[in-house]
């Protein structure tokens, strides 16, 4: 299986890009990322070091960026784009408010002039752990912070092997 990655520089596309090489061994992926660089952690140095994850430079927002992702078959698109959020006298500011409806549009359109149709799973921790705080009046009412909070950490708890 082939997976195309946007937004797994960090958190939970990170993690999930881990889980998905360490399932199984054939399964490879190519990430979408704005600076290759950022991606810091060593959970995933091995799987770039035998081939099985390749990187491509580039702006999720932007249609030819996006393209690129698609130059070979890709069985499922796994999307985890994000705004960094700070706070602020006013509240929550995020650094790119449209970034997740920008992304989606290019995505979209991408995958319109594909002639296949590849799942898409779209993810966030919206809600989950810290951010819960930072989340609208209305949703942080709405939402189950204890289930939300309890699924992040359960993610987020460093995977052991044998």
């Amino acid at each position: 299986m082939h997976a195309a990655f946007i937004g797994a520089s960090r958190g939970c596309g990170l993690l999930i890009l881990e889980r998905y090489l360490k399932q199984n061994d054939a399964h490879t992926a190519i990430l979408l990322v704005r600076d290759p660089d950022t991606i810091s952690d060593g959970r995933i140095g091995g799987f770039v070091n035998e081939g099985r994850v390749k990187f491509v430079k580039g702006d999720a927002t932007k249609v030819e960026d996006v393209r690129k992702i698609f130059e070979k078959k890709v069985d499922v698109v796994i999307t985890s784009i994000g705004g960094a959020s700070t706070m602020t006298i006013t509240g929550a500011v995020l650094d790119q408010p449209l970034i997740n409806t920008d992304a989606t549009v290019a995505l979209l359109i991408v995958l319109g002039a594909l002639d296949y149709t590849p799942r898409v799973i779209a993810v966030s921790s919206m809600g989950a752990g810290k951010n819960h705080s930072v989340m609208p009046l209305f949703m942080r009412f709405t939402s189950k912070r204890q289930v939300l909070t309890e699924i992040h950490d359960l993610l987020f708890t460093p995977l052991v092997h044998p």
